[in-house]
């Protein structure tokens, strides 16, 4: 299943070039916003001009939240376009799917983001566990993202509500955390390869951070595509079979 999501993924990215060369312009534009930001509030994290700006856990985590809802109404449009051309139909333009689905999708990241982030304060603690703890944290949050990473492609492939959309997401999902991870994993582990040698051979740090945010929305747009042609082979096969009647591991039925 992973090699054929990664073929749809593709094949449907081709399909919405343009719009897909859009969102990772969005996440160039993002990566200055950040800075941006970050200079507004008087916090530290990346270069920006060659110039780095203050220190504040809190104001970073701040600092994302602008390009984060930016981002959701590229991400909602470009899912709706992928999950219809992945179903076989006919999609509109990406405003008819962000139009609908950007609060839902901007709410939704935001909230979870404010979620991975509680892990950080309680990595940083001076407690006994508090390393242990943060981690399970980490970990639970993966689990939840997975489970639910097919939300809004049920919610536009269905015609369903957010929870409904959430719940179905739930549902297909059972039994394929491991094919969604390394699906996940390949996409954006490959890009990564790829961004290693720009810290090496380009002296200006500005220059790779503004690259290496181009390879991540190129590498966010293929992992959309690939959750697209997931949630429509999956939605096909329907849900995975109950514990103790075999199950999907690595993408293959036992």
């Amino acid at each position: 299943m992973i090699q054929r999501c990664i073929q749809e993924a593709y094949r449907l990215t081709g399909k919405s070039g343009k719009e897909a060369a859009l969102y990772a312009a969005v996440a160039v534009f993002n990566a200055w916003l950040y800075v941006l930001v970050c200079g507004f509030l008087g916090v530290h994290g990346v270069y920006g001009g060659g110039e780095e700006v203050g220190i504040s856990l809190r104001g970073g985590l701040l600092a994302h939240l602008p390009g984060l809802a930016v981002a959701a109404w590229f991400a909602a449009g470009l899912t709706g376009r992928f999950t219809l051309h992945a179903a076989g139909g006919e999609a509109q333009a990406m405003p008819a799917y962000a139009g609908r689905w950007w609060f839902f999708r901007a709410g939704w990241d935001i909230v979870f983001s404010l979620i991975i982030w509680l892990a950080i304060p309680i990595l940083k603690a001076k407690f006994w566990g508090a390393t242990i703890i943060g981690i399970m944290w980490m970990i639970t949050c993966l689990w939840l993202a997975l489970r639910v990473s097919l939300w809004l492609n049920a919610a536009i492939g269905e015609g369903l509500g957010f929870r409904a959309g959430m719940k179905r997401s739930y549902e297909l999902t059972r039994d394929r955390l491991w094919t969604l991870l390394l699906l996940g994993a390949i996409l954006m582990g490959a890009l990564k390869v790829l961004a290693w040698p720009l810290g090496k051979f380009i002296p200006n740090p500005a220059v790779v951070y503004y690259l290496d945010a181009l390879l991540q929305g190129v590498g966010a747009v293929l992992v959309m595509a690939a959750s697209a042609a997931f949630y429509t082979i999956v939605k096909a096969e329907g849900p995975a079979a109950p514990a103790g009647e075999g199950g999907a591991f690595w993408g293959k039925t036992e």
